[in-house]
């Protein structure tokens, strides 16, 4: 199962006096939208969002550029130290990894004492210590919900693969900003070698995670590439209302496009490359001051997306397990109502995350850090 990440997902601002960006956070939180419809609904006989994973290479150039909105001019003038960037990034990503992790090992534990996984404590216990500092654990047999098994690179929470390397890449962005030109020519250069050589949308499996820093790098970069020259960039393309711009983003990701091993492929380079950095653009171009309901809107999608992220794979094993248990169809891992059930149910679970338990957890863990 391959799966987003984001995220890659990142403060848009530093302060109140830097410019927001609030397309750009709509367009997060649409993106969230598309990879849970894709992961509900890929175990299901319907084809909704079936290209939905490139939906974590739109949030690695979403951070490329975001990131360097927030933090490349302080640490250009050394107002952000290396250790300080770490725990800016630990303190915003950090938080509901934890809770997503937890839960995932809470639900596998139960799965364990109930017969519905074979896995045993020990492992579980090597998988969420080895997780809890963004770090994949493999185990000698695959890890099974119910009578499904899989070899994915986190399989208490599939979808966190991608945050090791968001971790990672803030952290490269301080090397990156302070190379001369032609050193910044160099490692974009190694850059597409490493994405080419990842071969596609790579990562989320346990023999292709470490080809995840290719999938994750060449997007980041492009996205800090369009930070640095938005200003040309927004003086030759067109202010676009938001209805256009919503609509663009939800045609861009294929919503019912089933397509051939072969030509997802080239779906996948063309959306990574073209179309991701098209929908970047138009989005960082595109205003909704004038409305207080479309800039408030756009604001709780930035905030649900993560949240929304980090939760809702746990949901898709819990059903999958309990599914098996109890269907006689074999064609199918989960039916497409109760898929429509654990939408509904990771958007509430997702929205107690970012009212309530996100910011507990996040004040906890600044005490910690400081």
């Amino acid at each position: 199962m391959t799966a987003i990440s984001c995220i890659k997902f990142t403060e848009f601002t530093v302060d109140n006096t830097q410019k927001r960006y609030h397309v750009l956070d709509g367009l997060r939180g649409v993106a969230a939208i598309i990879i849970t419809l894709y992961h509900f609904f890929m175990c299901t006989n319907l084809a909704v969002f079936p290209q939905g994973f490139v939906a974590v290479d739109l949030f690695f150039c979403l951070s490329g550029f975001v990131i360097s909105h927030a933090y490349q001019e302080r640490i250009l003038s050394k107002k952000l130290t290396f250790k300080g960037l770490v725990k800016v990034r630990l303190i915003r990503l950090y938080p509901m990894y934890l809770v997503g992790i937890l839960t995932g090992a809470l639900l596998l534990l139960v799965l364990m004492l109930t017969d519905l996984s074979r896995v045993t404590l020990t492992t579980l216990g090597l998988l969420t210590g080895f997780n809890l500092v963004f770090l994949p654990y493999f185990p000698s047999s695959p890890v099974n919900y119910g009578a499904i098994s899989n070899l994915e690179s986190f399989p208490l929470n599939t979808p966190f693969w991608s945050l090791p390397f968001e971790m990672l890449l803030s952290m490269l962005l301080f090397m990156f900003v302070k190379l001369s030109r032609n050193d910044q020519r160099v490692f974009i250069g190694f850059a597409v070698f490493a994405f080419l050589a990842a071969g596609g949308p790579s990562g989320g499996t346990q023999p292709t995670f470490l080809l995840g820093f290719g999938r994750s790098l060449l997007p980041f970069l492009i996205g800090m590439t369009l930070y640095k020259h938005r200003d040309k960039i927004s003086q030759k393309l067109p202010n676009m209302s938001f209805s256009a711009m919503a609509l663009l983003t939800v045609i861009g990701f294929g919503p019912f496009l089933k397509l051939e091993p072969f030509h997802s492929l080239l779906f996948y380079y063309a959306f990574t490359l073209f179309i991701s950095p098209l929908l970047l653009c138009l989005g960082a171009n595109c205003h909704v001051e004038h409305s207080e309901k479309l800039r408030r809107c756009n604001e709780y999608l930035g905030k649900l997306s993560y949240p929304l992220y980090c939760i809702h794979f746990v949901i898709v094993h819990l059903l999958i397990a309990l599914y098996g248990v109890f269907s006689t169809n074999a064609e199918e891992i989960l039916d497409y109502r109760i898929a429509l059930v654990g939408l509904i149910a990771s958007y509430v679970l997702a929205h107690i995350c970012m009212k309530y338990i996100e910011p507990c957890v996040k004040r906890k863990i600044q005490v910690i850090l400081q």
